[in-house]
């Protein structure tokens, strides 16, 4: 089986549209959603319509867990809160019904995913850290760990003498993976990039061949920023600014 791997859509439907082009050249089996469909950017609805045509499977994110009133939009900083509060105010019954009906992990045969951490997955606290990925190990017993949230694609790898090292997405593509080892693989974001290239990030699992590769699709900027300037609503056009420039002219 080949899984694509999606996390942190984020509103962002140009994003997803050209990460959707790049699944259907890369012949896959299924596409699972880690969470967060929502929040943040300026397409909710769109993304929600596409989101039903195309994931196979997906669980619930911090943001879409606050929609649904599963989380307190008291953990998120001011203009987070305005964001999500927009969201919900835009999405239809249905996409409130869907987010109610989403667990917190997926289960495989060969692999488990949440959408931010498993030790508590409903509190959604972050995998930044060799002791953070530590407790997680301790916490799963599958070999193979998907993760998101943090925005920021790369693998935790627990060696056979409990050691944890880190892999940085700048440093590999593709991962063979080992008997011997276990990972927790941050499949990265799809609607909101880290750092200064504003590009969509996601992996590609290889069942039978044991490889996790990571893919970088890039988007249209200029479509999303008219996206985000059209909605008129001022904190996200402040989130968004920093990472896309001023492309309202």
């Amino acid at each position: 089986m080949r899984y694509a791997i999606i996390s942190d859509l984020h509103s962002n439907k140009r994003a997803f549209e050209s990460v959707l082009d790049d699944i259907d050249r890369s012949q896959i089996d299924m596409v699972l959603c880690l969470g967060d469909l929502v929040g943040y950017g300026p397409s909710p609805v769109e993304v929600m319509d596409m989101a039903y045509e195309h994931i196979d499977v997906s669980i619930l994110g911090n943001h879409d867990a606050v929609v649904c009133n599963k989380f307190s939009p008291a953990y998120f900083n001011p203009r987070a809160r305005e964001i999500i509060e927009w969201t919900r105010s835009m999405l239809r019954d249905k996409d409130i019904e869907y987010f109610n009906k989403q667990a917190y992990l997926i289960d495989s045969d060969h692999f488990k995913c949440t959408h931010a951490n498993f030790y508590f997955p409903d509190n959604f606290g972050y995998i930044l850290s060799s002791d953070d990925a530590t407790q997680n190990f301790k916490e799963v017993e599958e070999s193979l760990m998907f993760v998101g949230h943090t925005h920021v694609p790369g693998t935790f790898v627990l060696s056979k003498d409990d050691t944890v090292s880190r892999i940085e997405r700048s440093e590999r593509d593709l991962i063979k993976l080992e008997d011997d080892k276990r990972y927790i693989v941050n499949v990265g974001s799809v609607g909101v990039a880290r750092g200064s290239a504003f590009k969509s990030s996601y992996c590609i699992y290889d069942s039978e061949d044991e490889t996790v590769l990571f893919r970088t699709v890039e988007f249209d900027v200029r479509a999303f920023a008219e996206d985000v300037y059209r909605t008129a609503k001022k904190e996200i056009v402040q989130y968004f600014t920093p990472l896309i420039g001023d492309l309202s002219e």
